[in-house]
């Protein structure tokens, strides 16, 4: 529109500058999509880490658990199930007192 009104003058620089800025513009662009896909993807690795260590811990922690319930039913001593297991003695006394709960937290 510019050239058009004045006829008599060069505007090519003028041009390639807003070349440039829509270049930039794509480039800024471009590279906004680029980090928030890298961020999903760091997101989605965390989860997936994070998940599969809650995982481990909440199936070691069930094991540990129908180990000492099957120790509780063979009679052994309290003290002994709470050091092999390494579950706090108030924890064994209660899961020896309250079996049919505990059978049925640890699936077994």
């Amino acid at each position: 529109m510019l050239p058009r009104r004045i006829p008599d003058r060069d505007f090519s620089a003028y041009n390639d500058l807003l070349e440039v800025d829509t270049m930039l513009a794509e480039k800024v662009r471009d590279w906004t999509k680029a980090w928030e896909k890298e961020g999903l993807r760091k997101g989605i690795h965390r989860g997936r880490r994070e998940g599969m260590e809650k995982g481990r811990q909440e199936g070691l922690r069930k094991a540990l658990a129908r180990t000492a319930m099957r120790m509780i039913e063979k009679g052994m001593d309290l003290e002994t199930i709470s050091e092999l297991t390494g579950l706090d003695i108030d924890k064994v006394r209660d899961m020896s007192q309250n079996p049919d709960r505990y059978r049925a937290e640890t699936d077994g």
